[in-house]
């Protein structure tokens, strides 16, 4: 059984004094770990190394709620052999000693802080030691969900904020989000009220990777009133595998049924706009049409969507086939004028959509 004893705290979390401020070397002490943790962690886990540093830091120095015992777990899954825990703990505590000490230069501090500090790091690596780090005799008891869970009531104790994402009518929508309460089964949220509309629009929500979240998750959506206030509801959490993509360019849908045409070889056909962005178009058609992939076309958007006819050049970058449609992905080869006009278009539509969400809000 490890020992639960955890003074040691204390004195990392007491240890300024008139010539050391923490703050001033929070950023120094996170990347010197990061430093040292890249050379013996696996090379695919890169992205997570300045996570799990400013996690440690955090846990260590700051109090703030992230589990220590949590954030070491994660770090010893990721050493290599024969690259040990203790021996990453102990390089990074001789760069923390080492600053601690020359911040006592020319001063009549005394030798007692430096004992006191280098005292709890003794007992903080044999604590360490006493840690089960067998993963995988947790991981079957766990389901996904459970582990998403955990982790949202950990953000929830630390006073920290998640990242929520929808993509209404093509329109990204993401702010930050207060975790206010969990359960064994959902937790519940504090939303912006636009991303809010999104979500009971969607009946779900997509939390974005960050801190203590590895993977971004897929969480259906309940609105339920708490206290005078309205609460998300976050149940069925799926943690994502393959993180969810980010467009680089807005696409908006448009209002009502637009017909475009599309100029091919002497031929014209008859397509409805899905989406379109500065960067493509997305067509739909119920039929098959004799288009080779990557065939260059032409474009007409009507009057009716930008206020007047506008052919653009083209090329089919991509076929989707399901049950009742095909669609038809093109990239957009852009002139100034052209990328100017569909830009006003893409913003305004933008901005109907957001204020279609804010007045439902």
């Amino acid at each position: 059984m490890p020992n639960d004893n955890l003074t040691f705290l204390d004195a990392f979390r007491t240890i300024e004094h008139p010539y050391f401020q923490l703050q001033n070397h929070k950023t120094l002490f996170i990347q010197a770990f990061a430093q040292n943790a890249k050379s013996v962690m696996r090379s695919g886990d890169t992205d997570q190394i300045g996570i799990l540093s400013t996690s440690l830091y955090e846990a260590l120095f700051e109090g703030s709620g992230v589990s220590l015992r949590a954030t070491l777990d994660r770090i010893q899954s990721r050493i290599e052999a024969p690259h040990t825990l203790e021996t990453l703990l102990s390089d990074f505590f001789y760069v923390v000693l080492n600053h601690y000490i020359k911040a006592g230069y020319g001063h009549q501090l005394g030798w007692k802080r430096i004992a006191r500090l280098s005292d709890a790091v003794d007992r903080f690596i044999d604590w360490s030691r006493t840690l089960d780090y067998s993963n995988a005799s947790a991981s079957p008891l766990l389901s996904p969900e459970e582990l998403a869970l955990e982790t949202l009531e950990q953000i929830r104790l630390g006073g920290n904020k998640i990242d929520l994402l929808n993509t209404y009518m093509g329109v990204p929508i993401s702010y930050k989000a207060h975790v206010l309460h969990t359960t064994e089964k959902c937790a519940y949220i504090k939303a912006h009220p636009i991303q809010e509309a999104a979500a009971k629009q969607q009946q779900a929500v997509y939390i974005l990777s960050s801190g203590l979240l590895e993977n971004d998750i897929y969480a259906r959506v309940k609105p339920v009133r708490y206290r005078g206030n309205v609460l998300l509801e976050l149940h069925s959490l799926q943690p994502l595998q393959v993180g969810i993509y980010r467009r680089q360019n807005i696409r908006v849908e448009p209002e009502g049924l637009i017909t475009v045409s599309i100029h091919h070889e002497e031929r014209i056909y008859k397509l409805q706009l899905f989406d379109l962005s500065l960067g493509g178009v997305a067509l739909l058609n119920p039929k098959h049409l004799p288009l080779n992939l990557f065939a260059s076309v032409q474009i007409e958007l009507p009057d009716r969507l930008l206020g007047k006819a506008m052919d653009i050049n083209a090329r089919l970058v991509h076929v989707s086939v399901f049950e009742n449609n095909e669609k038809y992905h093109f990239q957009l080869h852009l002139k100034g004028s052209e990328e100017t006009l569909l830009g006003r278009y893409i913003k305004r539509r933008e901005q109907e959509i957001i204020h279609t969400l804010k007045m439902w809000s």
